[in-house]
């Protein structure tokens, strides 16, 4: 998964105090002993204390009851309210019923980054739809801010005679989200117009201005590229 996205230029994160996740909160989880990121959600807490989370379902590596035990600490990250919260907790306790669950505790500080702040995230995400009156089957987002994105599309793909779209042209593209778990693969629209054309070896680089703020999309990277330097002190 993370080789959808590239590096985050960001500015330093905050520790922070924020109000706990609302039951229903999708977060990613890491943990030492498995690799990737898995993918839970949260079903309730004790403010200030603790959060309870569904047990995410995994292969589990031979040799493992579970994906995760009373001994492990889990690096855990959020969205909320416009922010990317990380933190790091230990595990205090796994509940078999009546449901899977798993109880982290609640740290004391955490680290948090704006969305709005991002200058630019940096990816490899595939899409296609229409540039003008011509359709566009192999271009590429290149980066994505909260207000447009960049676009490499291959002369290929362009009209026959032609190799230059001009500033105000209409872009409508579907962009190819990678799946997350094992599921099937989400497409997110955006649309807008071309403010900048750059002509390269082979294909070209579009400026694309879009006209709602891409703030879902920026949210899925940011799970991904937000480097988070985490408190020890929980």
């Amino acid at each position: 998964m993370r080789s959808a996205a590239g590096a985050l230029r960001e500015p330093e994160a905050e520790l922070a105090v924020i109000p706990m996740p609302p039951v229903g909160t999708r977060i990613g989880l890491e943990s030492a002993l498995m690799s990737g990121r898995l993918w839970s959600t949260v079903v309730g807490h004790l403010e200030g204390q603790l959060i309870i989370i569904e047990t995410p379902e995994t292969d589990i590596p031979v040799g493992m009851t579970a994906p995760f035990s009373t001994e492990d600490t889990l690096t855990i990250r959020f969205v909320n309210d416009g922010l990317v919260v990380g933190f790091r907790a230990p595990v205090l306790r796994r509940l078999h019923s009546p449901a899977q669950l798993t109880v982290v505790a609640w740290p004391k500080k955490i680290q948090t980054h704006g969305l709005r702040e991002h200058p630019r995230i940096s990816c490899h995400l595939p899409c296609q739809g229409s540039i003008g009156e011509h359709a566009v089957q192999r271009a590429m987002v290149r980066d994505v801010s909260l207000c447009g994105c960049q676009l490499r599309v291959p002369y290929e793909d362009f009209p026959p005679d032609q190799r230059e779209f001009s500033p105000g042209t209409h872009v409508d593209l579907e962009v190819e989200i990678p799946a997350e778990s094992g599921g099937e693969r989400t497409r997110q629209r955006i649309a807008g117009k071309i403010v900048a054309f750059d002509s390269q070896e082979g294909y070209a680089m579009i400026r694309v201005r879009s006209a709602e703020p891409l703030e879902a999309l920026l949210e899925f990277l940011s799970t991904f590229t937000t480097r988070l330097v985490f408190p020890t002190d929980i």
